[in-house]
C-alpha cells in the first residue's frame, strides 16, 4: 500500500475510533449511552441555532427547556426507566459549572501584566472544584457579557486552531480528524 493510502486508511480508522469515543463522552453529558447520539446532536443543534452556552446548557439539562431535544430526551429517561432527579444528580458529576472562560483567562492575563494576580488566584481557586456549585465564586461560571467577548482566542483552543470558521458538527469533527497532530501537540503556529 502507498504511503498516502496507508496515511488515508489510519485517519479513517481514527475518524472512526474518534467519533465512537465522542459519541460515549457525549451521550454521557446528558445520562445516556451511545446509542443515543442522535439526541446530542438534537441539543447541539439547537444550541447553535439558539447561540446558548454550550457548558451552561449542559449543566442546566433538566432545570431549563431546550426546543425538541427537551421531550424527547425525557421521554427516552423513561423509556430506559431512568428516574429523571437521579440523572440529573449525576449529570453535575460530568457536566462541569466552571471552566476557564477566555474572558475570565484574558482578565487574569491582564492582571498579571500589571502584577495583579488576583483574577488569576480566584480562578485558580474555583477551577479545583469545577463541578460544585460555588456561589460566591458564580461570576466565573457565566458567559461573556457583550463587551467581555474574547476575539482572539489561546494557544489550546480551537480557535487558534482555525476552526472557528468551521460551523457544522460534521465539519468540525472532520477538521478535528485530519488536524489530530496540531490540536494534541498544541501547535498554534499557521501552516
Amino acid at each position: 500500500m502507498a504511503p498516502v493510502e496507508l496515511l488515508k486508511a489510519e485517519l479513517d480508522a481514527l475518524e472512526e475510533r474518534f467519533n465512537e469515543h465522542l459519541n460515549t463522552r457525549m451521550a454521557a453529558k446528558i445520562g445516556l449511552g451511545s446509542e443515543d447520539a442522535d439526541l446530542v446532536s438534537l441539543l447541539l443543534d439547537h444550541l447553535e441555532k439558539e447561540q446558548l452556552d454550550f457548558t451552561l446548557s449542559f449543566r442546566n439539562l433538566g432545570s431549563e427547556h431546550f426546543g425538541d431535544f427537551t421531550p424527547a430526551w425525557e421521554k427516552r429517561l423513561e423509556e430506559q426507566g431512568l428516574n429523571l432527579e437521579t440523572v440529573l444528580g449525576n449529570l453535575k458529576k460530568v457536566n462541569p459549572l466552571f471552566i476557564p472562560r477566555n474572558h475570565q483567562v484574558e482578565k487574569a492575563i491582564q492582571g498579571a501584566n500589571v502584577d495583579d494576580l488576583t483574577v488569576f488566584h480566584a480562578l485558580n481557586e474555583v477551577l479545583k472544584n469545577p463541578f460544585e456549585d460555588q456561589p460566591d465564586k458564580a461570576e466565573f461560571s457565566l458567559e461573556p457579557k457583550l463587551e467581555e467577548v474574547v476575539c482572539a482566542t489561546f494557544c489550546g483552543t480551537y480557535g487558534l486552531f482555525g476552526l472557528q470558521h468551521v460551523h457544522d458538527r460534521q465539519s468540525r469533527l472532520s477538521w478535528m480528524v485530519s488536524n489530530v497532530g496540531r490540536v494534541i501537540t498544541g501547535d498554534c503556529r499557521d501552516h
